[in-house]
């Protein structure tokens, strides 16, 4: 969330995407606790709404998945520099793209944010990683980036993908591996 509170310290707009309704909930929760302006965005009318300046906007996944959202984050774009900040990868890859396909002729920067403590890590020894990676005296908020990781990263969401027959859906990405990952 940190780059969300520098880009509107920068006067752009950050618009955070969360794939489950958990995970939209801690944000909604964070940014109230820590009284950082946000404005939720539902598939109820809300977008209609002006945006006030300075503010994090959170689309809701409903509102994210329909037709509007496009229109609603392009009128964004044309007022100042957008940037979409994702808080985790949907599990699926293919899903995943389709969204984001659909906002590939905006040219707004995608940002993903992923966390060794996320489900999706779980199945993939991430306890193992952050023990090796406390013993090198990396910390729990350092950003790891390089496009060795992504690789893997991506290559891993694609294994799940070829498990994943008939996707159940699910409010938690952990609830999302319970469902579609059944040993």
């Amino acid at each position: 969330m940190t780059d969300a509170l520098r880009l509107i310290t920068e006067s752009k707009i950050p618009i955070v995407i969360p794939y489950f309704s958990e995970s939209q909930e801690k944000i909604i929760q964070f940014l109230s606790t820590n009284n950082v302006p946000h404005y939720l965005i539902e598939a109820d009318g809300s977008a209609d709404r002006m945006i006030q300046e300075q503010v994090v906007v959170v689309l809701d996944l409903k509102f994210f998945q329909s037709v509007e959202s496009i229109d609603f984050v392009k009128k964004l774009s044309e007022e100042k520099t957008t940037q979409l900040l994702f808080p985790g990868h949907y599990p699926l890859p293919a899903k995943e793209n389709k969204f984001l396909n659909r906002f590939s002729t905006l040219k707004i920067q995608s940002v993903f944010y992923s966390s060794l403590d996320e489900p999706s890590f779980e199945i993939f020894g991430a306890s193992q990683i952050i023990s090796v990676m406390e013993k090198l005296g990396v910390k729990d908020e350092e950003a790891i980036e390089h496009p060795m990781v992504s690789k893997a990263m991506g290559r891993a969401r694609e294994k799940i993908e070829e498990k994943v027959k008939f996707e159940h859906e699910a409010s938690s990405e952990k609830e999302w591996f319970l469902k579609n990952m059944k040993a």
